[in-house]
């Protein structure tokens, strides 16, 4: 470095503002899976958050709000739904309602906080029908479409699931952690190749993309 010249950090790209379904992190034995993914995720935030990054938490009315402990977050709301899981597969059905109406306004004057944008993310859980946000959505389980017989066995459960089907077809983007569980999941829900995005499921990678995410193979 030549005298009396001076480096820059590079600046931050800014952050989003996440609406996020935390539901499964209030009951960790129902989705351990889906808790722990939760979990290991808003833990990397936390350790790591952005300039203008910012959430909106959905959580069930009546448990306890478990993230309350990532206190680094910048939390603009929590939103607080019904316990539809009390209507087992009809939930399938509700939830996209529920979700919707949930998130309607959740990213109002985030550009002005600074965040590049607003996204809809979920993981396990439902996704918000005809959402006004582009909706990124973890599939950490094809089970419901590879055992039909088991997870599909009531005519409320098969529509709740070709229901999930069609919103998962409609999202801006479809993480899996390999590349077949993404060749399974083009298969089984018919996912455009272009929507499917390759992310090994380690936290710190997939939250600041030090790892490059890539689209599943052709």
């Amino acid at each position: 470095m030549t005298l009396g010249q001076t480096t820059e950090a590079t600046p931050r790209p800014p952050g989003v503002r996440v609406v996020l379904d935390v539901r499964a992190l209030q009951e960790p034995m129902r989705a351990p899976r889906t808790a722990a993914y939760l979990d290991g995720l808003l833990g990397a935030f936390d350790a790591d958050p952005l300039p203008g990054e910012s959430f909106a938490f959905l959580l069930a009315s009546d448990e306890d709000d478990p993230t309350t402990r990532f206190t680094n977050l910048e939390v603009i709301g929590r939103r607080l739904l019904p316990p539809s899981r009390l209507l087992r597969s009809g939930a399938l059905t509700i939830d996209p309602f529920l979700l919707r109406g949930a998130s309607l306004g959740a990213a109002w004057r985030a550009v002005d906080g600074g965040a590049a944008g607003a996204v809809y993310h979920t993981a396990g859980g439902g996704l918000p029908i005809a959402s006004r946000l582009p909706t990124v959505a973890t599939l950490l389980d094809l089970a419901p479409w590879q055992l039909p017989d088991a997870f599909q066995r009531s005519a409320a459960s098969r529509f709740g699931q070709r229901l999930r089907g069609r919103l998962l077809r409609d999202a801006a983007a479809v993480l899996v952690g390999t590349d077949g569980v993404a060749d399974s999941a083009r298969r089984l829900l018919h996912l455009r190749r272009d929507r499917v995005r390759v992310v090994p499921l380690g936290f710190a990678r997939l939250r600041r993309g030090s790892s490059r995410s890539r689209r599943s193979k052709e």
